[in-house]
């Protein structure tokens, strides 16, 4: 099981995110944890799916994006089971 870092490491970015001193950052991807700050280079579409119509149906998302656009997609934090 990986251990994850507390959620407390996360705010300091979003308030320099939010200041003018970051007003030039934009359409970032920032990964922040315990002591470290990184930005990954630009996301590269892997997948896609297609609607013949112009707005997205539920229920035509809940049955195509588990099975066709995330494809061997592992949750790397998935829901912890009730106890």
């Amino acid at each position: 099981f990986m251990s994850m870092p507390g959620p407390e490491h996360i705010p300091p970015i979003v308030v320099y995110l939010a200041t003018e001193e970051a007003g030039n950052i934009n359409g970032q991807i920032f990964h922040v944890e315990k002591g470290r700050v990184g930005i990954y280079s630009e996301p590269t579409e892997v997948r896609m799916i297609f609607n013949k119509g112009e707005v997205w149906d539920l229920d035509e998302l809940i049955r195509l994006v588990p099975t066709s656009l995330l494809v061997g997609y592992t949750n790397p934090a998935p829901p912890e089971q009730a106890k």
